[in-house]
């Protein structure tokens, strides 16, 4: 699936690039993205859709995507600590080398794939909100 993705989203909107956070200079919005007002930290992107659409290298600390719509859309070196997945729907969403600790609504995240170190972040998240007590 990985490079099946990356296939579709390579000529797509980029949210933001290496070094930067999810912010953009002026209040003009991506094409394939939702009014981006992205001064405000963490970002609330409740109820939005996106559809191939490239997060690459962004600081999304406790951003909230409850009850938003993704599709094909491929987040890359990613912070997501924190971040809200209550309620959403995903296609064919991919999550490479992604920092994913106490991510919310993990049981949510039916379409995606998750590839390197965040995928143990999240079997720790799917974990908790299914009830299960970890022990180490």
């Amino acid at each position: 699936m990985r490079g099946r993705l990356r296939r579709q989203v390579e000529q797509r909107s980029t949210i933001c690039g290496p070094g930067r956070r999810a912010d953009w200079p002026d209040a003009s919005s991506p094409p394939g993205a939702p009014d981006f007002h992205l001064r405000r930290h963490p970002p609330r992107w409740r109820h939005s859709k996106f559809e191939a659409v490239v997060f690459e290298a962004c600081n999304l600390t406790q951003a909230d995507f409850q009850f938003a719509e993704l599709r094909d859309v491929l987040f890359s070196h990613c912070d997501l600590i924190g971040v809200q997945f209550g309620n959403v729907a995903m296609q064919r969403v991919g999550f490479e080398d992604c920092t994913m600790v106490d991510v919310g609504g993990a049981v949510h995240m039916k379409g995606s794939c998750v590839q390197g170190p965040g995928a143990l972040d999240l079997a720790l998240a799917l974990a908790r909100d299914a009830g299960i007590k970890l022990e180490l």
